[in-house]
């Protein structure tokens, strides 16, 4: 059995670089013991190889994809990997094949990468429930959605939990095929081996809860903070916890806040009880596993997968009338997540249109609303029932150990049985030869359409019918322009100078927008921050200010400031681009830089004269953003560069009204003339 995995960046520290590197979530060491597994049960067994391909839209490395070595779940082991682009990463395999192809998210670009790799079968792990169906989704353009939903009905889905199957199966209504598969199949919690503990002694003195925010139930700790004086708590804080979340419970002395370290041992140790009260849509609940595993009681809602993963039917408190509603980001009080799950409209506004004065209110009553008392006092029940008696805490902790143990026992090694129940019923199915489920192969793939980039040759194959054999002369209106600017642009999508340049060469027209959507090749290039192409581009003449006719009249220096490309910016602007265009809603390039958080690219517009007071349709000016996202640094360079900080937009908010924090609150106050 031959395997490659498609993993991201974001899931192995190696390939991180300077971006901040944090206590890792469930997901990257989900991803990490899944390879650790294939390598132990198939390579050291000489029965296949298993490849691992990680795929960086961000940062990848420069020219050709690199081979690093990275550690496996918590440095269990170490592999070999290829690091790199769709594009160097297609280049590097062409023809290669495998027995089968399993991707590790349900994202749009890794599923399309995936599929176009050549295996008998194409798997996608699922770890949430983000995806193309049902009222979790996060909010995406009809086209969007039917890409998405197109890529997931080629792929079998393997999901955290049997509740996310079954979640998977009822919303596709069966069109997206899912089947559980836990991660103690992948032997998740055998590295290391849990250390038991002794809840009962001295020293586990603490009710602990780990990423306190609104989703992992801030509002319930909060509460029971308040109630519970008397309890002591421990706050482990990670990535999900943001300033304005410690801040809240900084109003409680009964709360201790601890920064998280790789060791989850290092809280346990100290832990009677383990608060896991999320309300969010929680495919399984490893840490809660983990804690079960080593004798830790754990208390926490039903809130979906995690029912599974506590289990101790007598811990789990039902019916929580509180969800978090993960396509809006807010909190839904008077509900449970079942009834959530079933009354809200699907096609409800979510933060792609939701307005961003609304965006900031819903922010804001996350984290300052408590749960009501009533709604906590099973909590606080289980809670003074484990803290009274150190008899009822080594039951507790017995019961959890010994569920917890036969729980992972009788999952162990599943995995492998079960690709190989795969690959049986796909040779029964009598189609054993390997293929890409994209109609074609890496390295003999057409040009690519939007948002796909992953070619290597340049052709017109928008569908099976086009005979590119035909005589052409006898071809009525046939356009011989349009067909060579719609391969142009896609080739300069994917930053491939070499058959652009032929083309160029061919006398094909610079400045023409391909058909489809009113793309020039600049601008393609451009969004997808090629440089060299860029660079070629001008040198052929390609107009910098040349408008894409797509309904958003905007330029190739909107495309690069929004997707943060700092240097193409610099280069356009270098080469007389209009640092002040607008497009139809009157959006400049700094708003977009400043929208998305891109600093390198916002500064580099600051000095070259882009005004940073202009506002768009809605009265937005730049300044409002980069408090909103809470971005000090970019702030700073618009104050240094004459941004006023009380200009209102058309519904009446300043920039102190999109502040999340007291420190950015300050530093506002003290720019603003009314103050």
């Amino acid at each position: 059995m031959d395997v490659v995995v498609v993993a991201s960046f974001e899931e192995f520290d190696e390939t991180l670089e300077k971006r901040q590197r944090v206590p890792g979530s469930g997901r990257k060491h989900a991803t990490q013991a899944l390879v650790h597994c294939l390598c132990s049960q198939i390579e050291n067994n000489r029965e296949g190889r298993v490849d691992l391909l990680i795929l960086d839209w961000k940062n990848p490395p420069r020219n050709v994809p690199k081979e690093v070595s990275v550690s496996l779940h918590r440095g269990a082991l170490q592999k070999n990997a290829l690091w790199g682009s769709r594009e160097q990463l297609a280049t590097a395999c062409p023809s290669s094949a495998w027995s089968l192809a399993i991707c590790t998210q349900t994202r749009r670009l890794m599923l399309d990468f995936a599929g176009q790799l050549k295996a008998k079968r194409h798997l996608a792990m699922v770890h949430d429930y983000n995806i193309p169906c049902g009222p979790w989704q996060q909010e995406q353009t009809t086209e969007q959605v039917t890409e998405h939903a197109g890529l997931c009905e080629k792929f079998e889905f393997l999901c955290a939990s049997q509740h996310l199957s079954d979640f998977v199966e009822k919303w596709s209504e069966g069109r997206f095929k899912a089947r559980c598969c836990y991660a103690a199949d992948y032997n998740y919690f055998d590295h290391p081996s849990p250390s038991l503990q002794n809840p009962w002694e001295q020293e586990h003195k603490y009710v602990s809860c780990a990423s306190p925010c609104p989703e992992k139930g801030l509002s319930i700790l909060a509460r029971l903070a308040e109630l519970m004086p008397e309890v002591p708590f421990l706050v482990v804080k990670t990535t999900w916890t943001k300033p304005w979340h410690e801040q809240l419970l900084r109003r409680f002395a009964n709360v201790r806040l601890q920064t998280a370290t790789e060791s989850v041992d290092d809280f346990l140790r100290l832990t009677r009880v383990l608060l896991v009260p999320s309300v969010g849509q929680e495919a399984f609940g490893l840490l809660a596993m983990e804690a079960q595993l080593r004798g830790i009681p754990v208390l926490s809602t039903s809130a979906c997968g995690l029912a599974e993963a506590n289990q101790v039917r007598a811990c789990i408190i039902e019916d929580m009338p509180i969800v978090y509603d993960q396509r809006t980001h807010e909190l839904v009080f008077g509900m449970t997540i079942d009834e959530a799950e079933n009354a809200l409209p699907l096609d409800r506004a979510g933060c792609l249109t939701m307005e961003q004065s609304r965006q900031t209110v819903v922010n804001q009553e996350n984290y300052q609303r408590l749960a009501d008392s009533k709604d906590v006092e099973s909590f606080a029940d289980a809670i003074k029932r484990l803290l009274g008696s150190d008899e009822d805490v080594r039951q507790a902790s017995q019961e959890a150990r010994l569920a917890a143990n036969s729980f992972v026992e009788s999952r162990r090694d599943r995995f492998l049985r079960t690709l190989d129940d795969i690959l049986e019923a796909h040779m029964a199915a009598g189609d054993a030869k390997p293929a890409s489920i994209q109609g074609t192969a890496i390295g003999t793939a057409g040009c690519v359409s939007k948002p796909k980039a992953l070619s290597t040759a340049a052709c017109y194959e928008e569908e099976d019918s086009f005979d590119v054999n035909q005589d052409f002369a006898k071809v009525q209106d046939f356009d011989g322009m349009t067909l060579a600017a719609r391969c142009l642009v896609r080739l300069c999508e994917a930053g491939n100078l070499t058959v652009a340049a032929e083309l160029l060469q061919a006398k094909a027209d610079v400045n023409l927008p391909e058909p489809d959507i009113g793309v020039t090749p600049l601008v393609g290039a451009g969004h997808a921050g090629h440089l060299d192409v860029c660079k070629y581009l001008i040198r052929k003449e390609a107009d910098v200010n040349i408008v894409v006719r797509d309904g958003t009249d905007r330029t190739a220096l909107h495309s690069a400031a929004r997707m943060g490309y700092a240097s193409v910016v610099l280069l356009l602007l270098e080469k007389e681009a209009d640092p002040k265009a607008q497009d139809l809603t009157k959006t400049h390039p700094l708003h977009l830089a400043c929208k998305f958080g891109h600093a390198g690219s916002a500064e580099i517009l600051l000095q070259h004269k882009a005004n940073p007071n202009v506002a768009d349709d809605q009265g937005h000016v730049a300044i409002n953003d980069a408090v909103a996202k809470d971005r000090f640094d970019i702030v700073t360079k618009l104050l240094e560069h004459g941004a006023l900080v009380n200009v209102r937009n058309m519904a009446g908010l300043e920039a102190i009204s999109f502040s999340r924090t007291p420190q950015m609150q300050s530093i506002i106050m003290k720019n603003d003339i009314n103050f």
